[in-house]
């Protein structure tokens, strides 16, 4: 699940370059917004590619004025720029929710005790 916060950029990294079957391709972003049962779609550039991931920079409000809520994203590849996903080819669909700030807390905790399990 992704998780997308507004008035900053957004690391999106995705393994694309394995399931790809273009060569050269464009890479088209829908997020379909639950509650509202609205689609935003849009292109990404990959800002870096290895052979492990594609990294994807995406700001908000900036690239694209996703409201706060619960997604489903889809991601296509094209040879073209329309923004219609027909005749698309689906590499991706996952979920994503944006918000506007995360709550105060802590997230991961390193662990500091470093322990064997013998077997």
């Amino acid at each position: 699940m992704l998780l997308l916060k507004q008035n900053e950029t957004n690391k999106i990294a995705v393994s694309l370059k394995q399931i790809v079957t273009i060569q050269n391709p464009n890479f088209l972003f829908s997020f379909f917004h639950q509650q509202k049962r609205e689609y935003f779609n849009f292109y990404l550039t990959a800002e870096s590619s290895t052979n492990r991931f594609d990294l994807f920079l995406l700001t908000l409000p900036t690239d694209v004025d996703l409201p706060k809520g619960n997604f489903i994203f889809s991601i296509y590849e094209s040879e073209d720029e329309t923004t219609t996903t027909e005749g698309k080819t689906m590499l991706i669909k996952g979920k994503a929710e944006v918000v506007t700030d995360f709550p105060t807390g802590e997230y991961y905790t390193i662990n500091t005790t470093n322990t064997i399990n013998y077997v």
